[in-house]
């Protein structure tokens, strides 16, 4: 049985980003630091699927 990803903190207390099958991936457990460090995991999701980050408009 898969461990269910409603917690606020994961055990490690580190973002987990991953792939879970060939059309879902998980971006969670920010441990209550998300505006601190979201833009990171999402960074770093967006790369997971494929896309590619600039903070440059346009």
């Amino acid at each position: 049985m898969s461990t269910p990803i409603n917690r606020r903190f994961t055990e490690s207390k580190t973002p987990v980003v991953q792939q879970l099958d060939e059309h879902r991936y998980v971006a969670a457990g920010l441990s209550g630091m998300g505006i601190a460090i979201g833009m990171e995991v999402g960074r770093s999701a967006a790369e997971m699927i494929g896309g590619k980050y600039s903070d440059r408009p346009g």
